[in-house]
């Protein structure tokens, strides 16, 4: 199943995006960052790649993201 990871630099932006996901009814969740995806903080959120701009839009101006990548995800 592919699937919108997106990374964060720091543990703080990751809790954030997760507030706003749940204020604007983003599906998702926090997940452990994948081991081929660098980044600064060990947390992601994943959600549906059709939810890419509804997410761009709810963290613009408010939480900056280390990455976007899709992947296939088993869990």
């Amino acid at each position: 199943m592919r699937q919108l990871i997106l990374s964060f630099h720091t543990t703080t932006d990751a809790m954030a995006a997760e507030a706003l996901c749940r204020e604007k009814k983003i599906p998702g969740r926090i997940i452990p960052v994948p081991p081929d995806i660098k980044a600064d903080c060990g947390l992601a959120w994943r959600t549906d790649p059709e939810n890419r701009e509804a997410l761009s839009r709810a963290l613009s101006g408010k939480v900056a993201p280390a990455g976007w990548n899709i992947r296939e995800c088993r869990y």
